[in-house]
Formats: C-alpha cells, structure tokens, sequence
C-alpha cells in the first residue's frame, strides 16, 4: 500500500484477497460471526461489482454496508504514498456521487448527516482515539439505517 504509483493488475488481485484472507485469519480467533461478515464483505458494493462474493443491495449485511461508507471516507481523506488526502468536502461529495451505486443509500444518509458540520474528529476532539467516534459513528448510522428500512417499508 506504500508504493508510490497505481498497482499493477496482478498487484491489485493480491489486495483483493485481503477481505478472505482476514475472514479466514479471525475466524481461527473466535470473532463472532456478525464481526467476520464485516471482515469479508466491507469491499461489496450496492450494485453488485464489489468483490469478494459480488453481493449486491441488501445481500451486503448491514454492519458491512456501513464500514464500506466509513472506511472509503477514511481511506480518501488519508494521505497516501500516490495521492494527498482528500479534503472532507471532496470525500462527502465522492460519497454522495456513489450514494445507491457503491453505497447502500441508507449509510450514506446517515454518513453525510453525522458529518452535517464537518469531519467528526472536529465536531468531537475529545472522543478521537478513545474508540468514542467509532462506536457514535456506528450506533448513528444503524439507527439511521433501521429508520430509513422502516420508513421504506411504510412506503412500498
């Protein structure tokens, strides 16, 4: 991940292998089964082309779905040996332009609302690094989620 160009096709089939390759490891741990499915399904996208199983829309489990908002924002606003970080702006509008393409609609809903007033490290210093942000980050975000499930319910 520190080479300083684009991968190379066979590179990139490599990274690809790390979301069974971690499911396989931590299944060996005795994670539980709603973390593992975490593990190997983070890269599926809502439309299907995501990898490793090509699981689409609600196939994805939920937890999956919203680590799959959370880590892309975190990996664009992160520097990277290849490219500068991105600005919060540039990764919610990169979001929002996958939003029902890669994303689950729903997560990024509920993505952009928490980060309504900027990145979330600013709106709650105290709590980066504590594990704090991840677990508001979370519980957000699944109540965002069930609310929109219902209210899609209600509707169909």
């Amino acid at each position: 991940m520190n080479k300083p160009d684009r991968l190379e096709p066979e590179e990139m089939l490599i990274i690809r292998q790390h979301p069974e390759i971690g499911h396989s490891m931590c299944a060996k741990l005795a994670f539980r089964e709603e973390e593992l499915q975490v593990i190997r399904h983070h890269h599926e996208r809502w439309d299907g082309g995501g990898y490793p199983d090509g699981l689409a829309g609600e196939e994805i489990p939920l937890f999956a779905r919203i680590t799959a908002v959370v880590d892309v924002y975190d990996a664009l606003t992160s520097a990277r040996s290849y490219r500068r970080a991105w600005t919060h702006q540039e990764a919610i509008s990169y979001l929002a332009d996958n939003r029902g393409l890669a994303f689950d609609p729903a997560c990024v809903d509920a993505w952009l609302h928490l980060c309504k007033d900027g990145p979330l490290h600013e709106q709650f210093p105290d709590w980066v690094g504590s594990g704090g942000i991840d677990m508001l980050s979370r519980y957000t975000m699944v109540q965002s989620a069930k609310e929109a499930g219902a209210a899609q319910s209600v509707h169909a």
